[in-house]
């Protein structure tokens, strides 16, 4: 998958984060500039060696404290059109939000993908300086792994699932706050 990864986005990637550490609470970026996830509430037993490649390793978190922040990432973004890809691999109609990447602050600088509480539905949410725009209706499988990626081009934002486009809406506008976190 990585060499898939470089050549779609070569030296546009700011983040690419393998998680071939298997162990402890940092996961390395290896985009070049330096932009490590640390995941202060991960534990050993977090650490899984069920991945959609069948090598290196996955977290599973079920908790809403077990995330990463990678602070002022939105700096990368500000102003332009982005793409954000990752594998996912659902549980089945989850008791809370389960919120898999992207930025968040709920006003002005968002851009991410979440499970609907109780369904296996996926919302995709884009606020910027030209307001809101979101789509539902991705139907996740799960316990499956699945490929999601998120696509704004500066006119429609998209849902892709496993490489197919599943959903798009018109949308305009940037991200303007260079200091938000970005969310893993």
């Amino acid at each position: 998958f990585s060499s898939q990864v470089d050549r779609v986005v070569g030296d546009q990637a700011v983040g690419i984060w393998d998680f071939d550490e298997c162990e402890g609470t940092l996961v390395r970026d290896r985009s070049g500039f330096g932009n490590d996830a640390s995941f202060p509430n991960i534990t050993a037993s977090s650490w899984s060696n069920d991945t959609p490649s069948g090598r290196g390793c996955s977290l599973f978190s079920q908790a809403n404290n077990q995330y990463a922040l990678i602070n002022n990432m939105s700096g990368y973004i500000a102003g332009k059109e982005m793409t954000m890809s990752g594998w996912v691999k659902p549980l089945n109609n989850p008791p809370n939000h389960q919120m898999y990447f992207g930025f968040r602050n709920d006003t002005d600088a968002d851009f991410y993908v979440l499970q609907l509480n109780g369904t296996n539905n996926l919302e995709i949410r884009f606020r910027n300086n030209n307001g809101y725009h979101g789509l539902s209706g991705g139907r996740i499988v799960p316990e499956v792994w699945q490929h999601i990626a998120l696509v704004y081009d500066g006119s429609s934002l998209k849902l892709y699932m496993d490489g197919a486009e599943v959903r798009s809406v018109v949308a305009s506008g940037y991200i303007i706050d260079i200091y938000r976190p970005f969310f893993i």
